[in-house]
């Protein structure tokens, strides 16, 4: 298990175990675009 996959399995413990929905990656670039 690489770093990355790490990551995210903690993110998923976090998250309810749902990881990144579809929800979370628009919360990404949505946060992103705010930055701008």
């Amino acid at each position: 298990m690489s770093l990355a996959d790490e990551l995210l399995a903690d993110l998923e413990e976090m998250d309810g175990g749902q990881g990144l929905s579809n929800n979370d990656q628009n919360n990404l670039t949505n946060d992103q675009s705010m930055e701008v």
